[in-house]
C-alpha cells in the first residue's frame, strides 16, 4: 500500500509490481529487542500466519487494533500468490480475520500469544482501509479490492461473555476510500485524504462520524467537514487528547495536487474538532537538522504528555525514480533495459525509515529518538494494546513483505 498508487503505474507501464511480497534477500525480522533512546523496546511477538493459497509469509494493508485488553484483530490485505512480485507472481487480496489472544505468562514469564480464525471473514477481499481502535472495539474503514474502492465500514468487537467475534454495520462513507488516513478525537472518527478509485488521485476530503449520536438518531451519518489544505494520499493521521488541547494531526502524505507532481510531503497540519478549523503545525523538521523529513505511508500513535510518536514511512525518492521508469516509451529494447533497472532498484532497495520521530505537541519541537531494529513496516496500522505499541506485518520495503508482529514496550526516559 505504501506506494500502492505508483506501484499500478509500474504494472501498466513497466510490466513490475512492487507491492508486498519478499524478493529474494528481503531482510528478516530480528526478534532481538532493541532500546530506542529510552523510550521504547521492540521484540517480535508472534508472526502472522500463512492464508490459503499463500507460499511466503507476510500480508500489507491490513486492518489492525485492539479489541480488548488481551484480543487483538488483524483482516484483510494483500499478499502474492505463488512466486513473489518480482517473479511475476499475483496480488492476492484476502477477506480473511485473524485474532490475536495475549495470556499471561506463569511466574512472571513474559505473555504468550497465539492466533485463532473466525468463523466469519470480511465480506469479501479487501485491503488499504483505514482503522481505529476505539473503546469497545476496532472500526474498519474503506478499503479496495484491487478492482474498486468501497464505501463500507464496520465495527469489530469481542464479546467476553460468548468468546467470540462481532462484526456491525456502521454507517457508510459518503464516497468510496482507500488509501486514506482515520484518527480518533474525543467522540469523533475523522478520516482524511485517499483515493475513490485503486488508480486515482489523492483528493482533500475530511469526514467526521460524531459516535455520540450512534444510539440516538436514526440520521446517524458521516458528516463533511472542512477541506485539508491539500490533496492527499497515504497521510499519517493520529489523533491527540489531553488537558490543554485536543486535536486530529496529519503529517506528510504524497501530495497530489496537479503543481506538486506527486511530491511527498514535509508539512504537518492540525484540525480543531471544537473550531472546525485547519492551521499548520510546520515542516517536519528535526531541532537543530537543516533539512525536513518528507515522509508517506507510515504510521503514528498518542503517548503521555501530547507526544506523537512517528514510525516509518518513506520519502518517495526512489518510488519517483520507479514512477519515471515505467513511463518511459521508446523502442521494445528501451523499455526492457527500464523494467529491468526498476526490478534492480527494488531487489537493492534499503528499506522504510528506520529513524523514529517524537513530536512534542506542546513545543512545536521534532526529535529523533532512536531507530527500529529493522526496516520498519509501512502500511499497517500501529495501536496501542494493553500499554504497548503493536505493529503486524507491513511492507518493510517495496517488494517485501513482514509476517512479524513487534511488540513495543514503553521504557521510562
Amino acid at each position: 500500500m505504501l506506494i500502492s498508487r505508483l506501484m499500478m503505474i509500474v504494472v501498466l507501464g513497466g510490466g513490475v509490481f512492487f507491492s508486498g511480497g519478499r524478493a529474494a534477500g528481503a531482510e528478516a525480522a530480528s526478534p532481538a529487542a532493541s532500546p530506542a533512546a529510552g523510550l521504547v523496546t521492540w521484540r517480535v511477538v508472534s508472526e502472522v500466519p500463512l492464508m490459503d493459497g499463500q507460499t511466503s509469509a507476510g500480508l500489507a494493508g491490513v486492518f489492525a487494533g485492539a479489541l480488548d485488553a488481551t484480543h487483538a484483530l488483524m483482516a484483510g490485505g494483500t499478499f502474492y500468490e505463488g512466486k513473489g512480485p518480482l517473479d511475476g507472481g499475483q496480488r492476492t487480496f484476502s477477506d480473511a480475520i485473524l485474532i490475536l489472544e495475549q495470556s499471561p505468562g506463569a511466574a512472571g514469564a513474559p505473555p504468550s500469544y497465539a492466533w485463532s480464525t473466525p468463523e466469519m471473514t470480511l465480506s469479501g477481499p479487501l485491503a488499504y482501509g483505514a482503522s481505529v481502535t476505539l473503546d469497545d472495539g476496532v472500526l474498519l474503514i474503506g478499503g479496495m479490492d484491487g478492482t474498486e474502492c468501497v464505501t463500507d465500514v464496520r465495527l469489530a468487537s469481542w464479546d467476553r461473555a460468548e468468546e467470540r467475534l462481532k462484526m456491525v454495520d456502521f454507517p457508510p462513507l459518503p464516497k468510496p476510500l482507500a488509501y486514506a488516513g482515520a484518527g480518533r478525537v474525543g467522540s469523533w472518527v475523522i478520516v482524511v485524504g485517499g483515493s475513490t478509485t485503486p488508480d486515482g488521485d489523492g483528493g482533500d476530503d475530511v469526514f467526521g462520524l460524531d459516535l455520540a449520536g450512534r444510539d440516538e438518531s436514526a440520521e446517524w451519518a458521516w458528516q463533511t467537514l472542512p477541506a485539508l489544505p491539500v490533496s492527499v494520499q497515504l497521510p499519517i493521521v493520529v489523533g491527540e487528547e489531553g488537558e490543554d488541547g485536543r486535536a486530529l494531526h496529519v503529517f506528510g502524505g504524497r501530495d497530489q495536487r496537479p503543481q506538486a507532481r506527486g511530491r511527498v510531503m514535509a508539512e504537518g497540519w492540525r484540525f480543531d474538532p471544537v473550531t472546525q478549523q485547519w492551521s499548520s503545525s510546520g515542516p517536519i523538521k528535526l531541532a537543530g537538522a537543516t533539512g525536513t523529513v518528507r515522509v508517506m505511508g507510515g504510521t503514528a500513535v498518542a503517548l503521555e504528555d501530547r507526544r506523537l510518536l512517528l514510525l516509518g514511512g518513506d520519502d518517495g525518492v526512489l518510488a519517483n525514480v520507479l514512477e519515471e521508469n515505467s513511463r518511459k516509451g521508446g523502442l521494445e529494447e528501451e523499455r526492457a533495459a527500464y523494467a529491468k533497472l526498476t526490478a534492480a532498484i527494488l531487489a537493492a532497495h534499503p528499506g522504510h525509515r528506520r529513524e523514529q520521530l517524537l513530536y512534542d505537541v506542546r513545543r512545536g519541537v521534532w526529535r529523533a529518538v532512536g531507530s527500529f531494529p529493522v526496516a520498519t513496516p509501512a502500511v499497517t496500522p500501529a495501536f496501542v494494546w494493553d500499554g504497548a505499541i503493536m505493529l503486524m506485518g507491513g511492507e518493510p520495503a517495496p517488494g517485501r513483505r513482514s509476517a512479524a508482529v513487534w511488540l513495543g514496550a514503553m521504557e521510562a526516559e
